[in-house]
């Protein structure tokens, strides 16, 4: 690995830099690769190759994590986010509740509102008159499905009484048969 470094300083040590980068910021054995994330650091162990993961214990002090550490993070994480989705949850149902509070309220202002320009006599009037337009219309459903049940006896009666007949056949004179 050190050798291909090399190769690339000794390449780029001889040409302009096309990138605007010098040769003496390029990486090397001794300058480490990190990515800070918050209070995590991401950091390439230039001798293995490998991924550490670096936990922030102080201002700019880190400690290594290790796998445990890094899957109770995630574990952490899973259950801050669960316990989000039931916040959001909450927070709609109470929203809910809220807007069918206010609207049952404004429903019982308007009605009191009625009652003091009205009277109280005409709130029950108006009620007495919807109930009795809706017995109307129940008992105009209630005939209708009468005459339909007659009207299926009737022909089911009539079904009946074409099978009992017997059909006999009678000749007529002109060679002709009639049915009876």
């Amino acid at each position: 690995m050190s050798s291909s470094w090399t190769k690339l300083r000794r390449y780029l040590a001889g040409k302009p830099s096309k990138t605007g980068l010098q040769t003496d910021s390029l990486p090397n054995r001794k300058t480490p690769i990190e990515c800070t994330l918050g209070k995590m650091m991401i950091k390439v162990n230039p001798d293995t190759g490998s991924l550490e993961y670096m936990g922030e214990i102080g201002q700019g002090e880190y400690i290594k994590l290790d796998h445990t550490d890094l899957q109770n993070i995630k574990e952490r994480m899973e259950e801050l986010e669960d316990e989000n989705r039931l916040l959001k949850l909450k927070n709609e149902i109470l929203l809910d509740l809220l807007s069918s509070t206010t609207l049952d309220a404004k429903y019982m202002e308007q009605t009191l509102l009625k009652i003091k320009n009205e009277g109280f006599h005409s709130i029950n009037n108006q009620e007495e008159e919807e109930k009795e337009k809706r017995e109307k219309k129940e008992r105009k459903e209630k005939e209708k499905k009468e005459k339909k049940e007659k009207k299926r006896m009737q022909s089911t009666n009539e079904q009946v009484v074409k099978r009992d007949v017997p059909k006999r056949q009678i000749s007529s004179s002109h060679g002709n048969t009639v049915r009876a």
